[in-house]
């Protein structure tokens, strides 16, 4: 069988939980941003942060806002919330370990000149910063991220010929199968640090393939 490299000219990357080991860190995040808030309702946030991975934080904090505390949306309270999340996570994700096997699969792609794209439910100037520091932004012709969403911004890549169907999606969220679905991509579920609660029996279910992380691909 040939190697993956040679079966796709595209590849695209969701990043926490599949380029970086990060998804507790946005956990943490967004207890750490909501610390003021009634510790029950954080609870039913962070249920709810987890059951829908991939979503920005600008949705998923005017959600909490509206529709777990059910108060009247105030601009100056979601600005202090996404200001701390922010802060937070522009320190720890420097920090984030790298999923295992995922620089030398970068690599490989790297030296077989197949074009890899990052699309993350992630901040877009955030996650560019991270990457530049990190120096992972070598690897990637874009990174793409919130507030746009992930179908929209590979929209963009399709609308504007930047890929073609040549293409597979590396994930570990519903979004990320959605996105793939949408588009006819083949989909790689990345399980390892996942908090999708069935994504392996809904990815055999639906035949995608399943990786615990990139170290046997």
């Amino acid at each position: 069988m040939s190697k993956i490299e040679n079966n796709y000219q595209n590849f695209l990357f969701d990043c926490d939980g599949v380029i970086l080991n990060s998804n507790s860190i946005k956990t943490d995040g967004f207890r750490f941003a909501l610390q003021n808030e009634d510790k029950f309702l954080i609870d039913d946030f962070i249920e709810y942060h987890k059951n829908n991975q991939g979503i920005s934080r600008y949705e998923k904090i005017k959600y909490f806002l509206e529709n777990i505390k059910k108060t009247e949306f105030k601009q100056v309270s979601y600005n202090e919330i996404l200001g701390r999340y922010a802060n937070f996570c522009k320190k720890e994700l420097l920090k984030a370990e790298l999923v295992p096997g995922i620089s030398i699969f970068l690599e490989r792609l790297r030296l077989n000149n197949n074009k890899c794209f990052v699309i993350s439910g992630s901040d877009q100037k955030e996650l560019i910063n991270v990457f530049n520091k990190r120096n992972l932004h070598i690897y990637f012709s874009k990174i793409l991220g919130s507030p746009k969403n992930k179908y929209d911004n590979t929209s963009y890549l399709i609308n504007n010929n930047i890929i073609n169907s040549s293409t597979v999606y590396f994930g570990d969220a519903h979004s990320d199968y959605q996105v793939a679905n949408k588009f006819n991509f083949d989909f790689y579920y990345i399980h390892s640090y996942s908090d999708w609660k069935n994504g392996i029996d809904f990815c055999k279910y639906n035949g995608s393939k399943i990786l615990k992380d990139f170290s046997d691909i």
